[in-house]
């Protein structure tokens, strides 16, 4: 987790991102790496719902679950250099894009 969480930081960084919002994005991504707890490199859609919903229990706001899902896409289409798109059926859902999609 920790070296996901130094590579998060290193594009954080190399894209200009204020220091608060790295600071918030790397915060979120830790908790989200805590709950996901396996095989961070898959995108997991039911996961990062129920993350959410998990976050929405506990009493955190709307703004910090929507930071945490701008980290959570952040890591996956940057870190991880894979790209998603929304689904029109929800606003959490994802697909990954094969290469045919942008030819």
């Amino acid at each position: 987790m920790q070296t996901e969480l130094q590579k998060t930081e290193r594009e954080l960084k190399i894209k200009n991102y204020s220091a608060k919002t790295i600071k918030s994005y790397l915060y979120g991504l830790k908790k989200y790496f805590s709950f996901k707890a396996n095989n961070l490199a898959e995108l997991d859609q039911n996961n990062i719902k129920n993350f959410l919903l998990h976050c929405e229990q506990k009493g955190i706001s709307p703004q910090s679950r929507n930071l945490f899902l701008n980290a959570i896409k952040f890591y996956y289409r940057n870190v991880l250099k894979k790209r998603y798109q929304r689904t029109q059926n929800t606003n959490f859902c994802y697909r990954l894009l094969t290469g045919q999609d942008y030819e």
